[in-house]
């Protein structure tokens, strides 16, 4: 038996020189398997840990015989001793295992989008949609490349659930915004009023997520230095054409 408890996310946005998304994935679940399954596609660098100890898991990869490029891959991961986890607690099952594991990631092909801009806009920015899945994904951590920011749009980002194509979404909350490096970090959650209200749907286990957000350059606007340079260059030799010609003695053509 396997239940998958709680997720939590923490997404690092890369752009240069190359688009990727580093991933970190905490997951809770109660179990009293010592092999799990995880599913995974778009991925490089992964490593698998212990969460509790710090410790790294081993895993085995199973490829289908005729693998299509949109399937998953499947890790067979060995968690050790079950009596090395502790009991989960109120849970009518006393035999299983509470087991926190943290699943790292790059995600080479991230979904960014280009954002449509007017002349003079800082065209750096992009839009991204992040599909996870499985119950009571209730914490996120944007941090995005330096001199970025989650646009000020209401209720940006967004987060939509589907279950069995009944689609919905929920309030986020930006709770708390910290910098490091240049880097923006921003720690979300689940509104709590919304939370509750909407408990038993975010605990079905059958539900998908989807994270919606629209980053922008800090700098909105590019200043255009070297062509307004070259142009006040010009202005000013035809304004000074007649000067040079008299000094020159009328030589200048």
């Amino acid at each position: 038996m396997l239940i998958k408890k709680q997720n939590s996310w923490y997404f690092e946005d890369i752009i240069n020189p190359h688009k990727g998304r580093l991933i970190r994935e905490i997951v809770d679940l109660y179990t009293d398997q010592q092999f799990i399954q995880i599913h995974l596609k778009n991925f490089l660098k992964l490593n698998i840990k212990r969460s509790d100890l710090n410790t790294y898991l081993f895993f085995i990869a199973t490829i289908p015989e005729k693998p299509h490029k949109h399937d998953y891959v499947i890790f067979n991961v060995n968690i050790g001793d079950l009596n090395s986890y502790p009991k989960a607690d109120n849970y009518s099952e006393n035999h299983l295992r509470h087991v926190k594991l943290e699943i790292q990631y790059l995600d080479p092909k991230p979904q960014f989008q280009k954002k449509q801009y007017t002349f003079g806009q800082n065209p750096t920015g992009y839009t991204s949609i992040s599909f996870l899945t499985g119950p009571d994904q209730h914490e996120y951590s944007l941090a995005l490349p330096k001199g970025m920011k989650l646009d000020k749009k209401y209720n940006n980002p967004k987060l939509y659930y589907n279950i069995n194509n009944d689609i919905g979404e929920l309030l986020l909350n930006i709770q708390y915004i910290e910098k490091i490096n240049g880097n923006q970090i921003n720690h979300l959650l689940i509104d709590e009023d919304d939370y509750e209200r909407n408990y038993n749907i975010i605990q079905n286990p059958n539900i998908e997520f989807f994270l919606q957000y629209s980053v922008s350059n800090k700098l909105k606007y590019i200043i255009f230095f070297p062509i307004f340079s070259i142009f006040m260059l010009i202005f000013v030799l035809i304004l000074f054409l007649p000067l040079l010609k008299h000094f020159l003695g009328g030589n200048l053509p």
